[in-house]
């Protein structure tokens, strides 16, 4: 089967950098560093290279984040890295100061001030929420971040421990977004992201303390960090509240996701489950 994902990827011309076998019989495939529409172009081809050799196989590919009860649960991480215009240095790194530079630092910022809205756009069906939950380990459940943490809502991806005496040898590597799963449309979630950096860059918000917390073992009381939201009900209240969100979507494309999304929640709410 993964060969012949890998073969018709290749027939499609969706570049495939990377097979891995994750636990529980989960396999990550991964695609290499592209400018945003072409990522979010490759992402929906795989969905149907995907679907296409499952059904060769014998087999029903969904992509849904959460297939069976207890089994693993599958998500998309978004890789993010900035470069400066015209020295195409690492534009998030800067290993004189602890590793981050400002840009880093408000990049980071802007996503965590948006977190649920973000993870709004990434969630699109009602299974979505049935992975957004704190007994996930290793998918977010709150709006924080941490060095090499993989049970946050962004991840920050650095140089690994061996390569450096005091663990942080360039510093920053890239930014990995956590919360989004296949049945997103990729280039809402795209945007919601480009759409947060850009506020951070502007108004430069505080950096909370990142955490090497488990959150998928965590249970916070209060506030603090803020939940992503654990309903339909509650992303799509967080994606219309958000002004920066929702203006860089549009209002159309915001009623439609609402009207969509709502009326697959009306429908999962009357069919009678083993619940």
């Amino acid at each position: 089967f993964v060969d012949l994902v890998v073969d018709y990827a290749q027939a499609m011309g969706v570049p495939i950098e990377k097979v891995s076998a994750e636990a529980g019989g989960s396999m990550e495939f991964n695609m290499p560093p592209s400018a945003p529409v072409t990522a979010c172009d490759r992402m929906v081809q795989f969905r149907a290279v995907f679907k296409a050799a499952a059904q060769k196989c014998g087999y029903l590919g969904t992509l849904v984040p959460r297939a069976v009860t207890d089994g693993p649960t599958c998500g998309i991480h978004l890789h993010l890295s900035m470069l400066e215009a015209g020295s195409g240095r690492d534009a998030l790194a800067d290993p004189a100061a602890d590793g981050w530079s400002s840009t880093g630092r408000d990049v980071l910022s802007g996503l965590l001030t948006h977190a649920t809205s973000v993870a709004a756009a990434g969630a699109n069906s009602v299974n979505s929420f049935k992975r957004l939950v704190p007994e996930n380990s290793w998918a977010p459940a709150y709006a924080t971040w941490g060095f090499g943490n993989r049970s946050c809502f962004v991840r920050v991806v650095d140089d690994p421990p061996f390569l450096t005496s005091n663990h942080r040898a360039q510093g920053v590597r890239r930014l990995e977004v956590r919360c989004a799963d296949g049945t997103c449309n990729p280039y809402v979630f795209a945007v919601s992201v480009l759409a947060a950096i850009v506020d951070g860059l502007a108004e430069h918000y505080p950096l909370p303390e990142g955490s090497d917390v488990d959150w998928g073992r965590s249970h916070p009381t209060g506030t603090d960090p803020a939940s992503l939201p654990r309903t339909v009900d509650e992303a799509l209240s967080a994606l219309s509240s958000d002004k920066v969100i929702s203006a860089a979507l549009g209002d159309v494309l915001v009623r439609g996701i609402t009207q969509a999304r709502t009326a697959e929640r009306r429908a999962f709410q009357g069919v009678v489950t083993a619940w």
